[in-house]
């Protein structure tokens, strides 16, 4: 069995702080009381995180499914940004059981 992952928080936008701004500078996602400013890359990985609705009734969704998404989405090195995304709580791995 494989240890599934869920991603915690809601998506509050990207964050611009310029008015001239082409691009956000961060992705603000609501958790508990507060709001992480993630970067695009941490963005990426925690957005594939969600799943694409097309597979995930057949491909659950794993670490190395999220990392091979987040790759396939432009992330060249996914497992790091994964590990931080776990100790800030914004993902969460579960084992099921039954």
């Amino acid at each position: 069995m494989v240890a599934l992952v869920v991603p915690v928080g809601h998506f509050a936008g990207p964050m611009y702080t310029s008015t001239e701004a082409e691009v956000p500078e961060s992705f603000e996602v609501r958790f508990r009381d507060g709001v992480f400013s993630l970067s695009a890359e941490e963005y990426a990985v925690w957005a594939v995180s969600h799943g694409d609705p097309e597979k995930v009734s057949k491909q659950p969704q794993s670490r190395p499914v999220v990392e091979g998404a987040a790759k396939a989405a432009g992330v060249d090195e996914p497992g790091p940004i994964f590990d931080s995304l776990i100790d800030d709580g914004l993902l969460v791995s579960v084992m099921p059981t039954g």
